[in-house]
């Protein structure tokens, strides 16, 4: 039985030449629904080599029904140098909360923002204070749980090879990291494994998907 199947339109996004920022590569997006559509942020990459993120969105989910002539979220600072990239978004009360990887040419570190919900709709993109929570530490795929697990935030991210835990009181400070999944030899995943999209609750649990 098939669980799963491309779509037969795929692609859906594709590089816009035209665009110096998005000219060579669009990819890993964060995908969530929201106000009766789907939004998408996603990873670009451009005539520079830069990532920058870009917004595109959808009422079905296969027919891209608007996307932005410009980046969305642009890199900052040294860690930041090389781009900003593969988002992961996390809808907490009335804020989204975005991490992805800042990269400044030689360490892929975790980066974090946070954006008013209200703010994100409307397309007035007022991002929060970036914030690094594991300086200098190869460390990315980070997802937040969408709600508190015995009174603390949790986040699941990837300091190779292996998905780890941390955990946190105000969604600033992470700390008790420890790992929760490690490779398994002799398999598909026997190189390293890394968070996909945020944690689903169910009523089994938490469903995580992971990859490679």
């Amino acid at each position: 039985m098939k669980m799963f199947e491309k779509y037969e339109g795929n692609p859906i996004l594709k590089p816009i030449s035209e665009h110096s920022w998005e000219s060579k590569c669009v990819f890993n997006p964060a995908v969530f629904y929201d106000g009766g559509k789907i939004h998408i942020v996603y990873r670009a990459i451009g005539d520079d080599n830069i990532s920058r993120l870009g917004y595109a969105s959808s009422f079905d989910g296969f027919k891209i029904d608007e996307r932005l002539p410009e980046p969305i979220f642009i890199p900052e600072g040294e860690y930041e140098l090389r781009g900003c990239e593969d988002p992961r978004i996390t809808k907490i009360d009335e804020e989204y909360y975005m991490f992805y990887t800042a990269f400044d040419g030689k360490v892929a570190q975790i980066g974090q923002v946070a954006i008013k919900r209200n703010d994100f709709i409307a397309h007035k993109w007022s991002w929060g204070k970036r914030i690094y929570p594991f300086p200098r530490v190869n460390n990315k795929d980070v997802v937040l749980f969408p709600e508190k697990i015995k009174d603390k935030w949790v986040i699941y991210h990837r300091i190779p090879p292996y998905v780890w835990v941390a955990y946190s009181d105000d969604l600033v400070h992470w700390k008790n990291s420890n790992i929760v999944i490690m490779p398994r030899d002799n398999s598909w995943e026997n190189e390293k494994v890394g968070a996909g999209a945020p944690p689903t609750k169910t009523p089994r649990g938490w469903l995580f998907i992971y990859h490679l």
